[in-house]
């Protein structure tokens, strides 16, 4: 009995020990639910992927319809759950598509959950660095607005055909910026099928002391109130009425007497070294890139406390012919530093103001029809490095672009006022068999004795121009709604020419040395075969100091 007792004793105890005392020899389960990579299927993610990050964005081509996610384990014990049955084809609308990824670690109890709104794009962003220059360098910062609210940003975008995504029916305000360059908006941007693309102007900072963001327009009105323009008192009254330019409004042109613009910008340096800031106003026209019309009186006032600056600008109507039909009004607004904003308001005039009545047709010409293509090379080499104001120092090389720039001269043999209203310009693909019409410069009637003669420019800026393309180009002066009156009967051809590299040999960097004369600078061009003037007519190379 003792002996049985003793040795039952022994059987628990030696159970005791093994259960409640550890050996050194117990697995411990992982806690690590990360991912090591996440990612779609060609494309990047809006910003790199860390661990630690557990949402991300993607923009992709309206093309597809669907698209591949990747997820990898940052340890092969833990397991992932997808929220879309097959991740190697996940289903794409047009707009923001949400996937997530749910990471369990080994123990069972720590988990993770990750994010990527994928957004199926319909249109294409672009940012060039002047009206007639490049796409830049940079990499470009782009954030969509809707009734004020940011719908969603890119952080990591291209200046050339980056994906965007509108819906139709809204109106979006668009901002670009990128380092050492002002930024630019584009606000009451409305997508349409086929026509959605947005091309935005980030110029380099004139003055680095200004900030990178664009200035705010406020107001966009007119008033049919019969004013002096140059009466301010008259113009400030509370008195007056301003409707606002909506887009799609019928409007009476005849009775439209003032444009009133109202911007607000910041200045971030002593209000008295405000230099001025632009505003210009178009009809059927990019302001800045033909001129634009300027204010004839202007009032500005100055915030300290926010260190903002509120202009008002006026527009004198009188005398300006606008026909019947569909226009588009712009308005664009320049500060000192080069930050720009443009807003662009589709209008139907249903009374307009008068025409020419002139026949375009008889006793009118073109004095030749000039159509050159512009391809500025993938890359730029800078000699040195500027000494100070950093926001002016060259970025590095970006993707190539090109453009085309068409001048012509319209002349009459009558030397009658106001012949012509503006001119349109079309282009052909296929060898002048068909053309598309591509813009419309309307001029109006601004100055009395000003008989549109002289000579006129538009710049091609669509990012689709094909490399070694041919294209012709045609223009139409018109002098008001009647076809019959319109002169055509010029057209001009021109190749895109292929994309190069331009790289200085000489002198070395460095070598300069201050009071010695100017050097000989020596070029190499990548593709030679491009000095011959049947595929080029000349190049230019652009030294600065």
């Amino acid at each position: 009995m003792i002996k049985k007792s003793l040795a039952g004793a022994g059987f628990v105890l030696a159970a005791l020990l093994l259960i409640g005392c550890p050996t050194g020899n117990e697995i411990v389960l992982s806690s690590n639910a990360n991912l090591e990579f996440l990612g779609v299927g060609g494309y990047e993610l809006d910003s790199t992927f860390s661990a630690s990050t557990t949402s991300y964005k993607a923009f992709v081509d309206g093309t597809m319809s669907s698209i591949s996610l990747i997820a990898r384990l940052a340890d092969s014990d833990a397991s992932l759950s997808w929220s879309v049955a097959d991740p190697s084809a996940a289903p794409l609308a047009y707009g923001k598509n949400s996937f997530t990824v749910s990471v369990t670690a080994e123990d069972g109890q720590t988990k993770k959950t990750y994010s990527i709104d994928v957004w199926r794009c319909n249109a294409y962003g672009n940012v060039i660095d002047s009206v007639g220059g490049s796409y830049l360098s940079q990499t470009v910062s782009y954030k969509v607005y809707a009734g004020g609210s940011l719908v969603y940003s890119v952080d990591r975008g291209s200046s050339k055909d980056q994906p965007l995504y509108f819906a139709s029916g809204t109106a979006y305000k668009v901002v670009a910026g990128a380092d050492g360059r002002a930024a630019s908006s584009k606000d009451n941007f409305r997508y349409s099928e086929g026509d959605g693309d947005i091309t935005l102007v980030c110029q380099k900072h004139e003055q680095s002391t200004f900030p990178a963001e664009a200035p705010s327009i406020v107001s966009f009105a007119y008033t049919t109130t019969d004013l002096d323009v140059d009466n301010l008192a008259a113009l400030q009254d509370a008195g007056v009425t301003w409707t606002e330019l909506s887009e799609g409004a019928n409007l009476n042109a005849s009775t439209m007497t003032i444009v009133r613009a109202v911007v607000t910008a910041k200045a971030e340096v002593d209000p008295t070294s405000w230099a001025g800031q632009g505003i210009m106003f178009g009809i059927d026209e990019l302001p800045g890139f033909f001129g634009g019309y300027y204010p004839q009186n202007t009032d500005s006032t100055y915030t300290e406390a926010t260190d903002t600056f509120r202009a008002e600008a006026y527009i004198d109507l009188g005398g300006m012919y606008i026909d019947n039909g569909e226009h588009v009004v712009s308005l664009v607004v320049y500060d000192r530093s080069g930050n720009r904003s443009q807003r662009d308001v589709k209008v139907n005039v249903a009374a307009g103001v008068g025409s020419t009545t002139k026949d375009l047709s008889v006793g009118h010409y073109i004095d030749g029809l000039r159509v050159v293509s512009r391809t500025y090379g993938v890359s730029r080499q800078y000699y040195s490095k500027r000494l100070g104001m950093d926001a002016l120092d060259p970025g590095a090389s970006g993707p190539a672009t090109c453009r085309v720039t068409l001048t012509f001269g319209l002349y009459d043999d009558a030397d009658e006022d106001e012949t012509f209203l503006g001119f349109r310009v079309y282009r052909s693909a296929d060898g002048g068999s068909s053309f598309k019409w591509i813009g419309t410069v309307n001029y109006g009637g601004w100055r009395a004795g000003w008989k549109g003669d002289g000579v006129h420019t538009y710049y091609d800026l669509d990012p689709d121009l094909e490399a070694g393309r041919c294209y012709v180009y045609k223009v139409t002066a018109f002098s008001d709604g009647n076809p019959a009156h319109d002169f055509s009967d010029i057209s001009a051809p021109v190749v895109i020419t292929s994309p190069y590299t331009v790289r200085l040999d000489s002198p070395a960097d460095g070598s300069i040395v201050a009071g010695n004369s100017v050097p000989t600078l020596k070029y190499s061009l990548s593709d030679t075969a491009l000095w011959n003037p049947d595929k080029s007519t000349g190049f230019c190379f652009a030294p600065a100091i």
